[in-house]
C-alpha cells in the first residue's frame, strides 16, 4: 500500500521524489540544529573554564611577580636600613618599569610611612590588612578592597615584612596592583555580548568589573550573596547559573585564588555569558536552515508538479546527491548551477546558501577555539602543561626566548631533552622534583635551577608547577611555569662582592663608615668601624660611640655636632678615643648631615700609627733645633747629628714607604673594580690621604736634599693652564666640604708650552693652595699665572694665591719660611700640619732662581706672590725618549714580569697592578730566589726590591750579570722605600736599569716599565 504513492505521473513522482530527496537534508539541519545547541552550551562551557584559569594564572603569576619584587627589595641594604630617599628613588625606577603596580611604600612598624614611589596622601596603613597581617605571620600577605590614595581608583594591596641582618622585624614593603588590564584583555577575547568579567576580595567586594555597570553593579559592593556564598563554599573552581541583576540569565564561571592550597582565597574571579547568547545561534542557524528547506520543497514540489520530465527528474537527482553528501558531512559539496529551470536553478542555490552557512557556523567555532588558542600562547613566562605520564602535551612559544630551544624540542616525547639542558650541578634538583611530582603529587611546588642554552649562556630558572585537574577530578596532569631570573640572581651575587671589597679596604686603610639617624637614635657601623673601636664581631651602638672620646674632647665634639646638624657645615676633627679594652687609640673622623632624611653620617680611620708618626718627627725637629744652636760650638757633634739625621730619613723613609706602598697599591686596585659613588668618594679620600702621608716624606727629603745643595731640576714642556687644571681637580673635595670657592686665571699672552720644571712649580703651587685652604673657612682662594716679561727665548712668570682666610700677624711672616715652624706652635692649635710646607715652598724658588713676596692682613686674608723663569725653546730629546716613540702597546703587554718582593702586601698589590695593565706575572719572597725563577721561564722585565732577608736586591742584581746565562741582560727596575740621595746612583750601579721608589703610583709604574722595556727594545 505504501508502494502505491510512487505511481501516477511524472508530476506526482517528481514531486514524490523530490520530497523524498529532501528528506535526508532535512534530517541533517535538524540533527545539526540539536547537536549545535548541545555543542553551544559545552563550547561555552569549556571556554569558560579556560578563560578563567587563563585570567585566574595571570592573576597568580602577578600575585608571584608582586611577592617576588618584594622579597628582593626587603633584601636590599637601603630598604633595610629605611633610607627614605634611596627608597623613594628606587620604588620610582620599580614603578616606571612596571605600570600595573599602583604604589609602593615602606611602612614603619606603626604604619606610618616611611617612603613611597608615588607621592601618597595616606596618613597611617595601621588598620590595612596586609599591614596587620604581614607583622602577625611575618610572612607575605593579601589584602582586601580599598580606594588607592594615589590613583583613586580601585586597587589590591600586597605586603611583605623587612628584616634586618639579625632576623628582627624592622619595617612592611606594601604594593598596590591595578585590575583595569583585565578590561582590555576582556575586550579582546570577543565575548557575546552582555557577557561580563569581575572580580571580588576574599569578602566578596566587587574590585573590579568589565563592562561597568555602576547603577546595579557598583565596584566597592557586595556582589549577590547567592553567588558569593556558592562560590565560598564550594570547590576550588566551577559553574554557576543565576540571574544577575539587570535580569540576565547567566552561566558564570568562577575560580578561587589562594597563595598556597592550604590557605583560604584571598580573591575570586568571575565570567560570566548570557544563556541566550550560547545557543541562540545554532537555533538561529537551524531555523534559518530550515525555511530555506520549506521553501526549496514548496518551490521544488511546484515545479516538479508543473514541469515533470527527464531533465527536471535528472536536475532532481543532482540535488538528492548534493544533499546526501551534505548529510554525510561534506560541507564543500555544491550543487550545479543550470539557469535553464529557473525553480530547479533556484533550489539548488538555495541548497548551496545551506551549505555555505553550515561552513561559516563551523569556521566560526573555530574562530573561537583559535581565540582560546592565542590567550594560552601568549602568556608572560615558558609554561607548560605535562601529562601524567610525563609527556609534554603543549610548550608556550616564550620557551625559546628563555631557553634558546624552540617548543617542539620538548613536546611530546622529547620531555626527557629537559634534563639534558639543565646545568650539570643542578640535575640533581630537577632529578629529585621528578621523583617527588610523580610518586607524590605535591599540590605546589617552586625551585631554582640553572639551565643552560646552546650558546654555552647560564640561565638561572625560577620554577613553579601545580597539578591540574578535570571537572571529574581526575588529574590531567601538571601545569608548569618557568621564570628567567638570572639579573635578579647576579644583582644579588653583585651587591654581596662589592661589600666583601668594601670590608676588604676598610681592612688595609684601618677606616669605617658609619650613619646616625637622629630620629631613632639608631646607628649603622660597618665592620670597620666596629673593630676600629674595638668591638670587632659585635655590633656598634650609639652610646658606645658617644662614651669612647677622652672627656677633653667631648665639649668640642659636640659642639661640632651641633653645628653640623644646625648650619649644614660638614667637619673634619683628630681625637683620641678609649676602646672597651683600656687602649687608647687616635681616630681621624669627618662626618656631614643629610637634612632631607635627619641622618649624619661619615668615615673614621686609625691614625694612630700616622700620629706615633708625627710624634717622632715633631721629637726630631726639636733634636734638629738644638742641634743647630748649638753648631758653632759643637761643629762635630751637629755633623753627627746631621749624620743620624740622614740615617733617620733613610729609615724612616723606608719604613713608612714599605706598608704605604702596599695601602695605596690596594687602594689603586680598588679604583678599578665596581663600586658606589659613595665607595668611590671614600676610597678617594682614604687615597687623597695616603698621598698627603708620601708628600710629608718628600718635603723632609726635599728639605735634606736642597740643604745639601743637590737638587735636581727638570726641563719638560708642559702647558700651565693643564696645571692649573690639576690643582683644581685635587682640592676640588677639601673646597667643596668647606663651601670655598677656587678660582684659576692664566694670561692669555702666556704660551701654551713652557720649558721648567712642572713638578715642582706643581710642588709649589699645591703647598701654598693647600695651606690657603687650610686657614680659609669662608669667601675664595684666587689663583693666578701671567706674564711680566720675555727676552729672547726666557719668561719671567708671576704667580699669585689669595685667599680670604685668618691672615698672618706681621712679626710673623719672617718666620712661616722657616722648616718645622707654623704662627701657632700650640698644642692646642685649631690647624695641624708639620711646618714644612712654607720652608719647602722658600727653599724651592730660591733653588730655581725665583723671588717670594707675601702680603697680609689679619682676618682679611693673605696673598702669597712669586716669580719663576721659564723657557719657550725645546730642549734636546733624549734617546730614552725616541725609544718611548718606537715602543707599541701591544709589544708592552705581552710582557712577563718577575717581581721579587719580601712584603706579603706589597706583593699582592704589585702583582695585582701588573696584571690589570695586562702583564703575565710571577712573584717570588726573595732575592736567592731570582737565578732559579729566571731558568725556569722567560722573563722580560724584573721589578726587584732591595731590602730582603737572605739576598738583597743588589746582591742578587750582580748575581744575574755576572751568572753568563741567557738571562743576565734581563732589565732590573729597583722597586724599593729606599729613596734618599745617592740611592739610585748605588742601584745603577750595582746593574740595574732605572729606579721607583715607594709608595707606587700607578701611572709612574706604567712610565718606568714603558721607559725600560723601550731601552731595551733600543739595544
Amino acid at each position: 500500500m505504501g508502494l502505491r504513492i510512487f505511481h501516477g505521473s511524472i508530476r506526482k513522482m517528481l514531486a514524490v521524489l523530490i520530497l523524498c530527496s529532501s528528506l535526508p537534508a532535512l534530517g541533517v539541519i535538524l540533527l545539526l540544529g540539536l547537536h549545535d545547541r548541545g555543542a553551544a552550551i559545552a563550547n561555552a562551557q569549556r571556554e569558560l573554564m579556560a578563560s578563567i584559569q587563563s585570567f585566574s594564572d595571570t592573576q597568580g603569576a602577578i600575585t608571584a611577580s608582586a611577592k617576588q619584587l618584594l622579597d628582593t627589595l626587603a633584601n636590599m641594604p637601603e630598604v633595610r636600613r629605611a633610607d627614605a630617599a634611596a627608597c623613594a628613588e628606587l620604588f620610582a625606577v620599580v614603578l616606571q618599569a612596571n605600570p600595573i603596580y599602583g604604589n609602593i611604600h615602606l611602612l614603619g612598624l606603626e604604619g606610618n610611612d616611611l617612603a613611597s614611589g608615588r607621592k601618597s596622601t595616606s596618613a597611617s596603613f595601621a588598620g590595612r590588612k596586609q599591614f596587620k597581617d604581614s607583622v602577625a605571620t611575618r610572612e607575605f600577605a593579601t589584602g582586601e578592597f580599598m580606594i588607592g590614595a594615589t590613583l583613586n581608583v580601585p586597587i589590591f594591596p600586597f605586603a611583605q615584612p623587612v628584616f634586618d641582618t639579625g632576623g628582627t622585624l624592622r619595617a612592611v614593603l606594601t604594593i598596590s596592583i591595578q585590575l583595569s588590564d583585565f578590561g582590555k584583555i576582556f575586550a579582546q577575547a570577543h565575548f557575546p555580548p552582555d557577557s561580563f568579567f569581575g572580580v571580588t576580595d576574599r569578602n566578596g567586594i566587587r574590585l573590579f568589573r568589565f563592562p561597568d555597570d555602576e547603577k546595579r553593579a557598583p565596584v566597592g559592593q557586595p556582589i549577590n550573596p547567592e553567588v558569593y556564598d556558592a562560590v565560598r563554599s564550594g570547590p576550588a573552581h566551577g559553574l554557576v547559573r543565576t540571574t544577575s541583576a539587570d535580569g540576565v540569565r547567566r552561566i558564570t564561571a568562577y575560580r578561587q585564588l589562594r597563595l598556597s592550597p592550604d590557605k583560604p582565597p584571598y580573591m575570586y574571579m568571575f565570567i560570566g555569558l548570557p544563556e541566550d547568547s550560547i545557543y541562540a545561534e545554532a537555533a538561529r542557524v537551524t531555523a534559518r536552515h530550515l525555511g530555506i528547506m520549506a521553501l526549496t520543497l514548496l518551490v521544488t514540489l511546484g515545479l516538479g508538479w508543473i514541469l515533470g520530465g527527464r531533465t527536471i527528474g535528472r536536475r532532481l537527482e543532482e540535488l538528492t546527491a548534493a544533499a546526501g553528501r551534505i548529510g554525510g558531512g561534506d560541507l564543500t559539496s555544491r550543487a550545479r548551477i543550470d539557469t535553464a529551470i529557473a525553480e530547479i536553478d533556484s533550489l539548488a542555490r538555495a541548497f548551496n546558501g545551506m551549505a555555505a552557512d553550515l561552513s561559516r557556523d563551523i569556521a566560526q567555532r573555530k574562530q573561537v577555539e583559535e581565540h582560546l588558542r592565542i590567550i594560552s600562547d601568549n602568556t608572560y613566562e615558558w609554561e607548560y602543561w605535562r601529562a601524567p605520564d610525563g609527556r609534554y602535551i603543549w610548550v608556550s612559544p616564550s620557551c625559546e626566548k628563555i631557553s634558546g630551544y624552540a617548543p617542539r624540542m620538548f613536546t611530546g616525547e622529547g620531555a626527557a631533552r629537559f634534563l639534558s639542558i639543565v646545568h650539570p650541578d643542578d640535575k640533581k634538583i630537577w632529578e629529585d622534583h621528578l621523583v617527588e611530582v610523580n610518586s607524590v603529587h605535591p599540590e605546589h611546588r617552586e625551585l631554582e635551577f640553572r639551565i643552560v642554552k646552546p650558546s654555552g649562556e647560564s640561565v638561572w630558572i625560577s620554577h613553579i608547577c601545580k597539578p591540574i585537574y578535570g571537572e571529574d577530578g581526575v588529574l590531567l596532569g601538571r601545569r608548569g611555569c618557568n621564570r628567567d631570573v638570572t639579573e635578579s640572581k647576579q644583582a644579588a651575587l653583585a651587591l654581596k662582592n662589592s661589600d666583601e671589597r668594601l670590608r676588604r679596604a676598610e681592612l688595609v686603610a684601618r677606616m669605617g663608615n658609619w650613619e646616625i639617624d637622629l630620629a631613632s637614635k639608631t646607628i649603622d657601623a660597618s665592620e670597620g668601624a666596629g673593630r676600629i673601636y674595638g668591638v670587632d664581631g659585635g655590633a656598634l651602638s650609639l652610646d658606645a660611640i658617644q662614651a669612647a672620646p677622652l672627656p677633653q674632647y667631648r665639649p668640642v665634639l659636640d659642639a661640632m655636632l651641633r653645628d653640623l646638624v644646625s648650619n649644614k657645615a660638614p667637619y673634619s676633627v683628630d681625637f683620641k678615643i678609649r676602646r672597651p679594652s683600656g687602649e687608647v687609640v687616635d681616630i681621624h673622623s669627618i662626618a656631614e648631615y643629610d637634612d632631607a632624611n635627619n641622618v649624619v653620617f661619615g668615615i673614621i680611620q686609625d691614625i694612630t700609627e700616622r700620629k706615633e708618626i708625627q710624634d717622632q718627627l715633631m721629637e726630631t725637629n726639636r733634636d734638629l733645633e738644638e742641634a743647630i744652636s748649638r753648631s758653632e760650638e759643637l761643629a762635630e757633634q751637629a755633623n753627627a747629628a746631621n749624620k743620624a739625621k740622614s740615617e733617620f730619613l733613610a729609615n724612616m723613609s723606608h719604613e713608612i714607604r714599605t706598608p704605604l706602598n702596599g695601602v695605596m697599591g690596594m687602594m689603586q686596585l680598588l679604583q678599578d673594580t665596581g663600586m658606589s659613588p659613595e665607595q668611590s668618594e671614600f676610597l678617594d679620600i682614604g687615597l687623597g690621604a695616603a698621598r698627603g702621608l708620601v708628600k710629608i716624606i718628600n718635603d723632609i727629603l726635599d728639605l735634606s736634599r736642597i740643604e745639601q745643595g743637590v737638587l735636581e731640576l727638570r726641563q719638560d714642556g708642559f702647558d700651565p693652564r693643564r696645571t692649573m687644571t690639576s690643582l683644581s681637580e685635587i682640592f676640588q673635595i677639601a673646597v667643596k666640604s668647606k663651601a670655598l670657592r677656587l678660582t684659576f686665571a692664566v694670561d692669555e699672552a702666556l704660551p701654551g708650552i713652557v720649558y721648567g720644571d712642572e713638578g715642582r712649580l706643581t710642588q709649589i703651587l699645591f703647598n701654598l693652595v693647600g695651606n690657603a685652604v687650610k686657614f680659609t673657612d669662608k669667601g675664595e682662594i684666587a689663583i693666578k699665572a701671567g706674564l711680566v716679561s720675555q727676552t729672547g727665548d726666557l719668561l719671567h712668570v708671576l704667580f699669585e694665591v689669595a685667599d680670604t682666610g685668618i691672615g698672618i700677624p706681621e712679626d710673623k711672616i719672617e718666620y712661616i719660611f722657616k722648616p718645622f715652624t707654623q704662627v701657632d706652635g700650640s698644642n692646642t692649635r685649631k690647624y695641624g700640619g708639620t711646618g714644612l710646607g712654607l720652608g719647602i715652598v722658600k727653599k724651592l724658588i730660591d733653588a730655581m732662581g725665583g723671588y717670594l713676596q707675601v702680603t697680609s692682613e689679619l682676618g682679611k686674608g693673605t696673598t702669597v706672590s712669586f716669580a719663576l723663569k721659564f723657557s719657550v725653546r725645546e730642549p734636546r730629546v733624549t734617546n730614552d725618549a725616541e725609544f718611548t716613540e718606537t715602543l707599541t702597546a701591544a709589544e708592552i703587554v705581552s710582557c712577563n714580569v718577575l717581581v721579587v718582593e719580601d712584603d706579603a702586601v706589597n706583593r699582592l698589590a704589585v702583582t695585582k697592578l701588573l696584571e690589570n695593565l695586562g702583564f703575565t706575572v710571577r712573584a717570588i719572597d726573595d732575592g736567592d730566589q731570582v737565578i732559579e725563577a729566571l731558568e725556569s721561564g722567560r722573563f722580560d722585565l724584573a721589578l726587584m726590591d732591595i731590602q730582603m732577608p737572605h739576598i738583597d736586591g743588589m746582591r742578587a742584581t750582580r748575581l744575574v750579570r755576572e751568572s753568563g746565562g741567557p738571562y743576565a741582560k734581563i732589565p732590573i727596575v729597583a722597586l724599593t722605600a729606599h729613596a734618599m740621595k745617592g740611592d739610585r746612583g748605588k742601584f745603577l750601579a750595582a746593574g740595574m736599569d732605572d729606579y721607583l721608589a715607594k709608595p707606587v703610583e700607578l701611572e709612574d709604574l706604567k712610565a718606568v716599565i714603558h721607559r725600560v722595556l723601550a731601552k731595551g727594545a733600543g739595544r
